[in-house]
């Protein structure tokens, strides 16, 4: 059986940016871990040769549990409110 997953890839302008994701990060990894049974995985990792550069990998069950479970979550919407506040 197939997955469904996806590679996010993100450049800061600041270290303070990048500390900022990280906290408005950590709170959404948990809730999908509790709540997002078609979340298979979830990572985050910072780059060590580029330090404002930070890449997500998703892999979820499905499409839907992306689209329909995930980014509709009050956890994505309230993560996506502060991602869109460091731009």
């Amino acid at each position: 059986a197939g997955s469904f997953w996806l590679t996010v890839e993100l450049t800061f302008k600041t270290a303070e940016d990048v500390i900022a994701f990280e906290d408005a990060w950590k709170p959404l990894a948990s809730y999908c871990r509790q709540h997002e049974h078609g979340t298979l995985s979830y990572q985050m990792a910072r780059s060590e040769t580029e330090p404002l550069r930070v890449v997500i990998w998703e892999r979820y069950r499905t499409k839907s549990d992306y689209l329909d479970v995930h980014k509709t979550s009050p956890a994505f919407l309230e993560f996506r409110a502060k991602l869109t506040a460091l731009d």
